[in-house]
């Protein structure tokens, strides 16, 4: 699902694996509160397998080796706030760094996909969404929280927290 697309030219304004081809993963949760808030199961059940593969696409295409997110200063849409280590490109750079926002968003995400396949039988699908919870949640508050600043960082490529006070970890 592309971020943007073109206006005046058909078709999408970047390629598939471009940095900055994705915004946030926060469908699954807009979909969540709009089920809640009208109870329209049918709806939902319509949604839930579109909203789960692109978890899966996100899984897969936008991730490290440790199952933590990245994306980039359009993708993140935070391309006005320094946190990519210097040198580096504020808005199109991965800076291969672990991204708080992503991550976290990745785990409200399966969180609201869990809720979904609760609510509609599909109890298959949980155990793997869950197990990607409990391990993103242990990763977010062993490496990207300072007990010492009472703040959540993104980890810059060489494991250190970014030292960045960013709107990013707000999502915690």
């Amino acid at each position: 699902i592309c971020r943007q697309l073109c206006e005046d030219v058909p078709g999408e304004r970047f390629t598939r694996f471009d940095p900055c081809s994705t915004g946030p993963a926060i469908m699954a949760w807009c979909e969540w509160e709009y089920y809640k808030t009208t109870a329209d199961k049918e709806r939902l059940a319509d949604v839930y397998y579109p909203l789960l593969a692109y978890h899966e696409w996100m899984k897969e295409y936008r991730t490290w080796r440790d199952g933590t997110y990245w994306s980039s200063g359009w993708g993140c849409g935070m391309d006005n706030q320094p946190r990519v280590e210097p040198g580096r490109n504020v808005s199109h750079s991965n800076a291969h760094m672990v991204w708080i926002d992503s991550t976290l968003q990745a785990l409200l995400d399966a969180r609201c996909l869990v809720r979904m396949a609760e609510e509609l039988g599909h109890q298959a699908d949980i155990p793997a969404l869950q197990a990607e919870i409990d391990h993103l949640t242990q990763i977010v508050n062993d490496r990207l929280w300072s007990e010492e600043d009472a703040f959540y960082y993104d980890e810059w490529r060489n494991g250190q927290r970014s030292g960045v006070m960013s709107i990013a970890a707000y999502w915690a």
